[in-house]
């Protein structure tokens, strides 16, 4: 994998520079805790630290003064899912993101922390009546949160304005569970 990864930049490179990377994938297959097999444990962890890991190693390594390095990690990662909101613990996710933030403040990067967003990661659940009324309840907003709502903190983060910021892990969730 950090071959391909590495092959994949160096062409990148060449073409026009890499100024920003936005580590941007991840998994959460909403298994509860006790329902989670070690499979499972470790494609969390490979899709959502490994990848940040060897992406961000080899990224830095071609990028210049100025670049600017985004991770995705989820509001999730500090905190319990609780079950009596209608969710299930998946501390498999949260642990992965943990690890997540773990890396942005050795990384000297910054990353976004989105709580419940309306994206085909959480169609299952987010666009079923049950899933919209709970996580709408735990929101100020009374909504669900939406891409965009996450993608101008990720530009922020990864513009001229947030050049004196480092090491952050950025909620971005519109008050999720305050």
């Amino acid at each position: 994998m950090f071959d391909a990864i590495d092959a994949r930049l160096a062409d990148r490179g060449r073409r026009s520079g890499l100024v920003v990377l936005v580590n941007n994938a991840g998994v959460a297959d909403g298994a509860s805790t006790d329902a989670t097999t070690s499979d499972l444990f470790d494609r969390q962890f490979a899709s959502d630290v490994n990848a940040v890991f060897l992406t961000t190693g080899v990224a830095r390594s071609r990028m210049g003064t100025g670049m600017r390095i985004v991770n995705r990690s989820s509001v999730l990662s500090p905190r319990v899912f609780e079950t009596a909101n209608g969710f299930v613990p998946i501390s498999a996710y949260a642990a992965a993101k943990a690890a997540v933030d773990t890396l942005t403040r050795h990384y000297a990067v910054n990353a976004v922390a989105p709580g419940p967003v309306d994206a085909d990661m959480n169609a299952g659940w987010l666009r079923t009546d049950e899933g919209k009324a709970v996580t709408q309840a735990a929101s100020p907003f009374g909504r669900v949160g939406m891409p965009e709502n996450v993608a101008g903190v990720v530009a922020f983060l990864a513009g001229p304005g947030a050049q004196w910021t480092t090491g952050q892990v950025i909620d971005a969730s519109g008050g999720y569970r305050l």
